[in-house]
């Protein structure tokens, strides 16, 4: 299991699709272009002395890199069971799985940022997501984000539009409210609540990559100056700022010269 992210379905002894999506590990693992999870290698224990599992019963073990079946050592990896999400996840104590072992064979173009196991993280750009070009009606040229992108680009959306919101409200950003009045303040404007940006921040981390939010927690990827950076890329926020002060410089500049 070296290098590898596993995990651990007590009582299972195949990847039944309709398992695998009920605990949310079909969008970890991802769709080949039939629609079939993309289940990696696999194998199903029986707890025994000669087949040992995390919990000491039956189930079904899948790793996540690489190609080799993966198995269970309790001297050298670090087991996490993830209660309601009903599985175990391992990984080697001395050597986690890094970007290079969980990438996924098709990442999308985006900037690479240090999270917080210092390593480099391919982090995708929403704006520059795949698009396909179809004729609407009228004859016009529609381009639209690839189907398989469309979650990755509302989240986005969803980030942008929360920024402006917040952008709207000073008293969130002016040092004078504590934390929990922040929160209230932010539940009464119906803001992004912390837990939905880690749900994203792990979901840009996950477009690369073979994991998901209780993965990158386990594997101690977040820091919190690596989510702001994740949220900077993922909307491309350099640039938009920068875009934004060229809108408003030329509205200036209308202003002067108008009569």
């Amino acid at each position: 299991m070296r290098n590898d992210l596993c995990y651990f379905l007590p009582g299972l002894t195949a990847p039944i699709p309709a398992e695998l999506a009920a605990r949310g590990l079909d969008r970890v693992f991802g769709r080949i272009r039939s629609g079939r999870i993309d289940c990696p290698p696999h194998a199903a224990l029986d707890g025994s002395q000669s087949q040992p599992t995390p919990d000491g019963g039956p189930g079904l073990l899948i790793g996540c890199a690489g190609t080799e079946t993966p198995g269970f050592s309790a001297d050298d990896q670090t087991w996490i069971d993830c209660g309601d999400a009903e599985y175990w996840i391992g990984f080697q104590t001395a050597d986690p799985p890094g970007p290079s072992d969980l990438a996924r064979d098709d990442q999308l173009p985006g900037d690479r940022i240090r999270l917080g196991d210092q390593r480099q993280w391919l982090i995708p750009n929403a704006t520059m997501l795949p698009t396909r070009k179809r004729l609407a009606a009228g004859g016009v040229i529609e381009s639209r984000v690839l189907e398989s992108c469309a979650p990755l680009m509302e989240m986005a959306l969803e980030v942008w539009t929360n920024n402006d919101a917040i952008a709207a409200h000073s008293e969130l950003t002016s040092g004078e409210l504590t934390q929990a009045e922040i929160n209230a303040r932010c539940a009464e404007l119906d803001l992004m609540t912390g837990r939905r940006e880690r749900e994203i921040i792990a979901a840009a981390i996950g477009a690369n990559h073979r994991i998901g939010l209780i993965g990158v927690l386990a594997l101690g990827l977040l820091d919190d100056c690596c989510e702001v950076e994740i949220l900077r890329t993922l909307i491309d926020l350099d640039s938009m700022i920068k875009l934004r002060a060229a809108e408003l410089l030329a509205g200036e500049q209308k202003k002067k010269e108008a009569p």
